[in-house]
């Protein structure tokens, strides 16, 4: 006798987006989302009141300049759905593609049922205070020969790194951070003319990722 079992495989994902271009009030939000998998739904939700996008890669107009909007990811997949928020500056001086988190720090929120991500968006708040801020920019940019990274962690970890990646998401530069408050200066003749993307990642997680850009 022979009998089929059908079993489901997936894995945890780990969303994650950042500004990529931004023209007026126009943003194109680039998908970091890992691992990339077909079974994967993504959920955008701008926090401005607008209808939801479901594209990987959206392309959002804001209703303001010189506001700050909290957008939150959610990716959806067959072990859950897992969401990434974090505040979007639209800026009126069109220096564009800057996570501004002044006041509210990146976040990640898990959902540990299996419903689906369009019932997830509304049916959970978001609450900021349960979360440990990590306090992360750089100085100056946009930059020529070199920036100063400045960062914060205010939250119990074993492991810590900063990473810099391309807009293609290919990491450039990583350095494991032994101390939880510091500054790390970082050469610009190494890079090309160009936007890019430096995360602090927490035991193994991306706790927040910021933006800056090189002017040679």
């Amino acid at each position: 006798e022979i009998d089929e079992i059908t079993i489901l495989v997936d894995t945890l994902l780990t969303p994650l987006f950042a500004p990529a271009m931004e023209f007026d009030s126009t943003v194109y939000l680039m998908n970091y989302t890992e691992p990339v998998s077909t079974a994967t739904h993504y959920e955008w939700n701008f926090g401005d009141g607008s209808a939801h996008s479901f594209e990987t890669h959206p392309i959002h107009t804001f209703p303001a300049f010189d506001s700050n909007y909290v957008v939150c990811l959610i990716a959806s997949n067959f072990c859950s759905t897992f969401t990434y928020c974090d505040t979007v500056r639209i800026d009126s001086l069109h220096l564009g593609g800057v996570l501004y988190t002044k006041k509210q720090t990146a976040f990640y929120e898990t959902n540990p049922t299996n419903e689906q991500v369009s019932k997830q968006a509304t049916s959970k708040p978001i609450n900021l205070s349960t979360y440990q801020p990590v306090n992360l920019s750089n100085y100056p940019n946009p930059f020529n020969n070199s920036t100063i990274i400045d960062y914060e962690i205010w939250q119990n970890y074993t492991n810590a790194e900063l990473r810099i990646t391309n807009v293609l998401g290919q990491t450039l530069f990583t350095q494991k951070l032994n101390k939880p408050i510091d500054k790390i200066q970082i050469d610009g003749a190494t890079l090309n003319n160009g936007i890019y993307y430096y995360s602090i990642i927490i035991d193994g997680t991306v706790s927040q990722t910021k933006s800056m850009s090189v002017i040679h």
